[in-house]
């Protein structure tokens, strides 16, 4: 990520307010999706935030060790580790609450 980022201030790519949100399965390196990004949009956003949400093979993640975050030069990585049960539970409790 850092390569990718000094990359970035190399070739001056436009930097535009906000933050941006990247879904990813990737724990390392430069998301796919961001790299497709900024190929369209040549510009990144001043703020970045790498999301990964991970299924652990455990009964229950406790809340200590339910978020890993991970900072870096424009931003911030976060993996979170949940359990079948809890991204069942979240997506059925998202659906009841869109009806």
């Amino acid at each position: 990520m850092c390569v990718f980022m000094a990359d970035i201030s190399q070739r001056q790519i436009p930097r535009v307010p906000g933050t941006a949100v990247f879904l990813t399965r990737t724990k390392q390196d430069v998301p796919p999706v961001m790299v497709w990004h900024l190929s369209h949009n040549r510009a990144l956003h001043q703020r970045l935030l790498v999301l990964t949400a991970d299924t652990e093979s455990v009964p229950w993640v406790n809340d200590a060790g339910r978020l890993d975050p991970t900072e870096w030069r424009s931003g911030l990585r976060v993996v979170g580790h949940f359990t079948a049960s809890i991204m069942c539970a979240t997506l059925v409790a998202g659906t009841e609450h869109q009806t």
